[in-house]
């Protein structure tokens, strides 16, 4: 089955913002070319794009969130990709959010798992796990109902 063209928009998200974290001195619009040379359609790239920007924007925010849920993890510890799967899955959870969690966590795990190291799918999914159970307590106080389940075709 060949992957969706979202799935296709956050590889490629995350080769950018692996390429903006080994380079940061080139800043993110050296890897525009990538998002251009590897998605075909305007709909990929711009939400690839969005997903870059999102995260070089709220980098901080994202750093603060995963930082808490990973117990004894700094981030200079992580892998680049583990890091930038983590920076990629807490953006799109906290600041799209058009996509079910789920999705988001399916998504990262499996980039995790391509692209990452023998650990990288566990350790993803155990710091998404923490986040999505800080968020809940954070929704329960509010009296906000649950995150939604994952949804059917959603990617």
């Amino acid at each position: 089955m060949r992957p969706s063209r979202r799935s296709r928009a956050r590889e490629t998200a995350l080769q950018a913002l692996f390429e903006i974290d080994l380079i940061p001195n080139r800043g993110r619009v050296a890897s525009f070319p990538l998002l251009e040379e590897r998605l075909k359609d305007a709909a990929s790239r711009d939400f690839a794009r969005s997903l870059v920007e999102g995260v070089v924007r709220h980098r901080d925010d994202l750093d603060r969130r995963i930082v808490l849920a990973a117990d004894n993890w700094r981030l200079p510890r992580m892998s680049c990709v583990d890091r930038n799967v983590l920076r990629l899955a807490v953006f799109e959870l906290t600041y799209v959010r058009e996509t079910a969690l789920g999705v988001v966590f399916d998504e990262a795990i499996e980039l995790a798992g391509r692209f990452g190291t023998a650990e990288s799918k566990s350790f993803v999914n155990g710091v998404l796990d923490r986040c999505r159970k800080d968020w809940e307590s954070a929704r329960a106080e509010l009296g906000l109902p649950p995150l939604s389940p994952p949804q059917a075709g959603e990617s």
